[in-house]
């Protein structure tokens, strides 16, 4: 098979999330979806890249219970000048929790004829990166980076890997993570963790005691 760099490009598509702090309980969610043609427009003019679309959506979230409490969706670039009458439509997501179940109910709420195709696949991008948020934001938060201190946090909780439980097989009910939090036997310390650690001459009993 040959190499994909050999044989012309057609389309890119690019995902581009981020989350930031906002105060001590809610961190914001800002997605971006490009589609691009590296082809311009096939054959007229210079063939110079031209971008198709541009979606933008902002998701305020409250981290204890990873609920949307404000949404801001835009269209910087769309082929159709009606494409903007839809955006009202996501003032639905504020009282959702973009945890479990959120890919369905955007499927359910914003599918086919009910809303942008784009802005559904970009949601669903951006559900997963709000989990992975939550140690950042409560590690900032206990660090006193937060703009609004003060406020309850509401911490990992009891079960502080709940978000992760059947996200795949790893942390599936009967998966080896699962398995060593219901014997008491301490988890393992992240790959990217230890390679850091490793290169920096630092001991892992030491980073473990600053990321409790």
């Amino acid at each position: 098979m040959s190499s994909p760099d050999s044989k012309p490009r057609l389309h890119t598509r690019a995902y581009e999330i981020e989350s930031v702090l906002e105060d001590d309980r809610h961190f914001r969610l800002i997605g971006h979806l490009r589609d691009v043609n590296p082809h311009g427009l096939w054959g007229i003019g210079p063939n110079e890249p031209i971008t198709l679309h541009h979606m933008q959506v902002e998701l305020l979230i409250e981290a204890a219970t990873l609920a949307i409490v404000d949404v801001r969706v835009d269209m910087h670039v769309r082929p159709q000048i009606e494409c903007r009458d839809i955006l009202p439509a996501y003032d639905q997501l504020v009282g959702l929790s973009i945890a479990r179940g959120f890919t369905h109910k955007v499927r359910e709420m914003f599918g086919g004829p009910r809303a942008c195709t784009h802005i559904g696949a970009l949601l669903n991008a951006m559900a997963p990166v709000a989990v992975q948020s939550l140690w950042s934001f409560f590690g900032a938060v206990q660090e006193g980076q937060a703009s609004e201190p003060g406020g309850e946090t509401g911490g990992p909780g009891a079960d502080a890997f709940a978000w992760n439980r059947n996200t795949c097989h790893v942390w599936a009910d009967d998966g080896p993570m699962f398995t060593r939090v219901a014997e008491g036997v301490e988890l393992p310390v992240p790959l990217w963790a230890t390679e850091r650690l490793e290169a920096q001459g630092v001991a892992v009993e030491i980073w473990k005691r600053n990321a409790r």
